[in-house]
């Protein structure tokens, strides 16, 4: 297997060598730092934001630092392999790219709001075609399902499912779900209340307020079906009708 960081490395000095630096930082702090700035601040609410205190996002990247990576020497490292095997699928590496509701938030501030979802979740698709790894195709997403499947090809792919209340919408998604060559349900349980969200609560801001992260809804038969026959029941509503109808 290609070596990354060799490559990578030598790509750097090389060019440091003619008095060029780094326009991505390398540091994973820097780099979450520049992103944060790069972004919209409703962007950078929903994406590094957590609930309440914000103790368990601080306490997530606690437990993940407690996994060390432990160097090996002598071990013949000159042919490295990460591959293995998940599934019974092979893959390049013991890696997935993870569901990310609302992704169109993360490039607003290079398009604006209106050709947004056009360069979210296609760019996502790039990369993983390029890596080989799957992408767990978020049920949040700003791009229909069909959509980025297209744009994957032939790379792997699973699918998010928030379930939903309604049995006929969760069976249309998870139809639609196999049509598109899904290989796996991640199904996620955790959202059936919104947490306190301080950063967003602070700006008011909620994508799916505003029609972000809607497109696998609004793109299926089963959810219009529904959305058409609440929007016709007599008396006031007590939030909108996309938000009545699922669990975000």
């Amino acid at each position: 297997m290609k070596n990354i960081s060799r490559t990578v490395q030598s790509g750097i000095y090389t060019a440091g060598a003619y008095g060029h630096r780094p326009v991505v930082p390398t540091s994973p702090d820097r780099l979450e730092s520049a992103a944060r700035k790069a972004m919209t601040r409703r962007a950078a609410a929903y994406i590094t934001g957590g609930a309440g205190a914000q103790r368990t996002a601080t306490a997530n990247l606690t437990a993940f630092a407690r996994h060390r990576i432990l160097p090996r020497q002598l071990t013949g490292t000159h042919q490295r392999d990460l591959t293995t095997t998940l599934l019974g699928r092979t893959l390049p590496a013991p890696l997935l790219y993870a569901p990310i509701g609302a992704l169109e938030l993360a490039v607003q501030h290079k398009h604006g709001r209106a050709g947004t979802p056009q360069g979210a979740e296609p760019a996502l698709a790039h990369a993983a075609t390029r890596t080989g790894l799957p992408v767990i195709i978020s049920n949040q997403a700003s791009v229909p399902m069909e959509d980025i499947a297209a744009d994957l090809g032939d790379t792997p792919r699973w699918f998010q499912l928030y379930w939903p209340r309604a049995d006929d919408l969760t069976a249309s998604l998870v139809r639609r779900a196999e049509e598109t060559g899904a290989e796996a349900l991640v199904v996620t349980t955790d959202t059936t209340t919104l947490g306190w969200r301080t950063h967003d609560l602070d700006l008011g801001s909620l994508p799916f307020v505003r029609g972000e992260g809607l497109a696998q809804y609004l793109s299926d038969p089963a959810f219009r079906k529904l959305a058409a026959e609440r929007a016709t029941r007599p008396g006031p509503t007590s939030s909108p009708t996309t938000l009545s109808l699922i669990h975000i």
